[in-house]
């Protein structure tokens, strides 16, 4: 990020400059040699500036591209998302089933906010995306069924990632490598990045909103 960026977004979203610079404390203190007008810009500001060690490391994330920001989300913020994501994938299914032993046994499963979710807005939130992401309709109506679409979901998000930011993110969501099975085209990409980040910032953790576009 050149100087002028980094003012820019210092200005419109100091939130997400301060959720850089903690994902990068984390992953490993961060290298200004290759970028002086950076980091003179970090040390003219003290309060952002101090939650940096001053050692060296290769490389400073810095979040420009939005789809990256997901990496910055926490670990139960993403398993929530994730599992809020595959409710509305099966949200179909769930609204068919009317026996009241089976609605009851599904209630108990994903508990009574998540399933009425899946029956109001969950019917909505994924639309046609349901289809080309490929949903397997044989797929049992549980917690971790769900929640293995939802990181199907993230997966494709950040298909295009550097490996070794996509690493961390994984090691830091103790999470292995998910194949997302479906071809990565960037139309599709950007639906399912759409439909994600709304579910993200109005449904898991509006506080992240400032970060986003």
């Amino acid at each position: 990020m050149d100087r002028s960026a980094f003012k820019v977004f210092l200005k419109e979203r100091p939130e997400l400059i301060k959720a850089a610079l903690v994902f990068n404390r984390l992953s490993g203190p961060p290298d200004f040699s290759a970028d002086a007008a950076l980091g003179a810009a970090l040390s003219q500001r003290p309060r952002l500036w101090k939650l940096f060690p001053r050692d060296s490391s290769p490389g400073f994330w810095d979040f420009q591209s939005e789809r990256r920001r997901l990496a910055l989300v926490g670990p139960d913020e993403t398993c929530a998302l994730a599992l809020r994501w595959g409710v509305a994938a099966l949200a179909p299914r769930l609204a068919r089933t009317v026996r009241a032993e089976e609605v009851l046994t599904l209630r108990r499963e994903f508990g009574r906010e998540l399933y009425e979710y899946a029956l109001s807005r969950g019917l909505y939130h994924l639309g046609s995306l349901r289809d080309r992401l490929k949903v397997d309709p044989r797929l049992p109506l549980n917690r971790e069924a769900a929640e293995g679409e939802g990181w199907r979901a993230l997966s494709l998000c950040a298909h295009d990632w550097p490996d070794e930011l996509r690493s961390h993110w994984l090691r830091r969501q103790g999470r292995d490598e998910v194949d997302s099975g479906c071809t990565p085209d960037e139309a599709l990409v950007r639906q399912v990045w759409f439909r994600l980040k709304k579910i993200l910032l109005t449904e898991v953790a509006p506080q992240w909103r400032p970060c986003f576009d």
